[in-house]
């Protein structure tokens, strides 16, 4: 059993503080407690697994938005008129839903502000 420093009750090897005035208990026993930052600048293999998958996804909807903006370049009919803007608008809108899923972590934020500058300009380039 330990010993409270400051009131001397007997308290568990296991307490952080005492259970009768609540002072911190310094004991060898005590571990130290993981805290919230901890957890998320060292990802578990799910979820590094779950950003590389969304970084892949984000990337992925750029190179598609550049194609579709080039097909649309190069086949523009009366017909087709709508997707030279709906194509890109919707690899605009996927790009920016990967984006604000990676931009919670500090290892895949950049990527997170490339693939959302870069969707938005490709779409401005698209509509000119």
């Amino acid at each position: 059993m330990a010993h409270c420093p400051n009131c001397g009750t007997e308290t568990e090897e296991s307490s952080i503080f005492c259970h009768n005035c609540g002072s911190k208990i310094e004991n060898n026993v005590n571990e130290v407690i993981p805290t919230r930052n901890a957890a998320v600048n060292n990802p578990s293999s799910f979820e590094q697994k779950k950003y590389t998958a969304m970084m892949v996804f984000g990337y992925l909807t750029l190179l598609i938005q550049l194609v579709a903006i080039l097909a649309a370049w190069y086949n523009v009919k009366v017909i087709n008129s709508d997707r030279i803007i709906l194509y890109p608008l919707l690899c605009v809108m996927l790009s920016f839903f990967a984006s604000f899923n990676l931009v919670n972590h500090e290892k895949t934020f950049t990527h997170s502000i490339i693939i959302a500058v870069v969707s938005v300009v490709l779409f401005i380039i698209g509509i000119l």
